[in-house]
């Protein structure tokens, strides 16, 4: 599992290389940002019942939330007469998948290991054999869990991320010739 602010990093990537004129604005970009993140939306269930790590990594982690992601937007986009709601249903499908994507490619320290990425077609969970981004250290109790994300571990994972992500978010931004402001009103 990347950090939010890896996810972060992602959907702004693919903010910048998704958007055209016409679909540029705050609430877009934020709502860009809250797609990169909202598959640990999980960890919500899992804190009712004690164990924030309960149900991280299932349903919320396919490709078929990804789809329904996509197609809400799309279908919201539509009935706020909003341009391009194809393209603008495509970018949070992105921003979703990026998640995806990053924590595929994150070393994985609970089990079980890895994401459900094709439920609800299988039960099994998927991973990199060759992580990218090292994982980050949370306990799997409620009461002690927001204070468990503070250490050097996840210091250094938060590096590493912004390392990998913000260059790649620089290189889109270099080949995209757009600017560095990531909206417009």
């Amino acid at each position: 599992m990347c950090t939010p602010i890896g996810h972060v990093l992602a959907g702004t990537a693919i903010y910048r290389a998704g958007s055209v004129k016409g679909i540029h604005s705050y609430w877009f970009f934020f709502f860009i940002l809250l797609c990169a993140n909202l598959p640990d939306v999980d960890f919500l269930f899992g804190f009712v019942e004690g164990n924030p790590n309960l149900y991280h990594h299932m349903w919320t982690h396919s490709l078929t939330f990804c789809a329904g992601v996509g197609v809400l937007t799309v279908l919201g986009s539509r009935l706020f007469h909003r341009l391009h709601p194809f393209r603008i249903g495509l970018i949070a499908f992105g921003a979703v998948l990026s998640h995806l994507v990053l924590d595929y490619f994150t070393a994985d320290q609970n089990t079980p290991f890895g994401i459900k990425l094709f439920w609800p077609f299988t039960e099994n969970y998927y991973i990199s054999p060759v992580p990218v981004f090292q994982d980050v250290y949370r306990v799997s109790e409620s009461r002690g869990f927001l204070k468990s994300l503070i250490c050097w571990h996840n210091g250094v994972t938060l590096l590493i991320e912004i390392a990998i992500m913000g260059s790649l978010l620089m290189l889109i931004c270099i080949f995209t010739r757009k600017k560095i402001v990531v909206w417009k009103r």
